[in-house]
């Protein structure tokens, strides 16, 4: 599934949205400048997914706070073995 969010802005409701997407094994969240919030949001989203096994998150203004919230989700979420991150704002320290 290929979302554009910044369509309609990165809210809580995404975050149920993502909870929800029951038989979903691709979700591609590129070039949507969804930040560092909106990857909390995300994985928080994430935290009960157990269907998601590739996120594509690239291109998304994401920094060392938003990879660090991908960093935790991937410790608990045992389904995603895929992940795009390429040009976001991580650098060295991410």
């Amino acid at each position: 599934i290929f979302f554009r969010l910044f369509c309609f802005g990165w809210t809580m409701a995404w975050r149920e949205k993502l909870r929800n997407l029951d038989g979903c094994q691709t979700l591609n969240l590129s070039d949507n400048k969804i930040g560092d919030e909106g990857c909390r949001y995300l994985c928080e989203g994430l935290k009960t997914n157990n269907t998601i096994t590739a996120l594509n998150v690239a291109r998304n203004n994401i920094g060392v706070e938003g990879c660090r919230y991908l960093c935790e989700i991937l410790k608990t979420n045992n389904t995603i073995t895929a992940l795009g991150v390429g040009n976001n704002k991580i650098g060295d320290e991410g």
